[in-house]
């Protein structure tokens, strides 16, 4: 898998009940901002391996917060997390974001499975 990051925050693989974020070392501006003078940093390659799911989430889902108000981490909310399917990493990520915050959400949240 190549990685271009440009505003979001990097993917997370899941592997063997395993979470790894893949972060990107040099992040780029957003898009749509790349008139502000910055060259776009070269993609990095990581293993995507049968059998993994990556999964994409916007600043809502790590940005949300249980009641005592700690950002939900995703490399320790998702680990021992079964990736079967897309869908099925896409459910229990929202179903565990869901119990640490109470049910209680003030931001929108994207989420994108990707099963391999």
């Amino acid at each position: 898998m190549r990685l271009l990051n440009f505003g979001h925050p990097g993917p997370y693989l899941l592997a063997g009940g395993h979470v790894r974020a893949l972060d990107a070392e040099v992040p780029n501006l957003p898009l749509g901002m790349s008139g502000f003078g910055q060259e776009v940093s070269p993609h990095q390659e990581f293993a995507f391996p049968p059998g993994s799911s990556l999964l994409f989430v916007t600043d809502g889902v790590t940005e949300s917060r249980n009641p005592e108000g700690v950002f939900f981490d995703p490399v320790r909310g998702l680990e021992g997390m079964s990736c079967a399917s897309a869908k099925a990493a896409v459910n229990s990520l929202l179903t565990r974001v869901d119990a640490w915050t109470g049910g209680v959400s003030t931001d929108d949240r994207a989420v994108l499975a990707v099963a391999h």
